[in-house]
């Protein structure tokens, strides 16, 4: 099932496009598997390999297909994340209020995910949204701020968060 991740890539491209970032797609991919960002993003809620791991006792074949089934269901969930991630971008403006109803439905979707048990979710940039969504005005500028542009990843973050701060009419610079 080598590459069954490709399909979840354009929802990624396309996420990171409406944020504002021009990068390559090492960089899309590396934000879309998540793996290497938990250092970057404010809160992280999710499961690790351990945490989704099958009961003690699994025989050959339920362990085959719980790995066949994780597989989908994390390619479903990255794209169905990517494409949620592209639409928040896509918002015009956020009010506080809004931001608390954003903070509301991405908590919500992080139970849900969690829920499901899959390694890697839910994907830690759906936390960090909701963070973001509710810092303060000087927090989230002072987190703008703080990202080293040496990194491709970080730049994309920093291109996130400051279309987030520009959604919820916070000026940047």
């Amino acid at each position: 099932m080598d590459g069954v991740k490709d399909v979840a890539l354009q929802p990624w491209s396309e996420f990171v496009s409406a944020a504002g970032f021009v990068g390559s797609d090492s960089a899309v991919s590396s934000l879309m598997n998540g793996k290497d960002i938990s250092n970057y993003v404010l809160s992280n809620s999710a499961l690790g390999e351990e945490d989704a791991a099958l009961e003690e006792g699994a025989t050959e074949e339920e362990i085959a297909v719980a790995a066949f089934c994780n597989a989908w269901l994390d390619v479903i969930g990255l794209a169905v994340m990517g494409r949620l991630l592209e639409k928040i971008m896509r918002i015009s403006q956020l009010t506080s209020k809004g931001c608390e109803h954003l903070t509301a439905d991405l908590n919500y979707l992080i139970n849900v995910f969690s829920a499901l048990g899959v390694a890697g979710h839910p994907h830690p940039l759906v936390s960090h949204m909701a963070t973001l969504a509710t810092l303060s005005d000087s927090d989230l500028k002072a987190q703008i701020e703080s990202r080293n542009s040496a990194s491709e990843v970080e730049n994309a973050l920093r291109a996130v968060e400051a279309r987030i701060a520009l959604i919820r009419g916070i000026p940047t610079e």
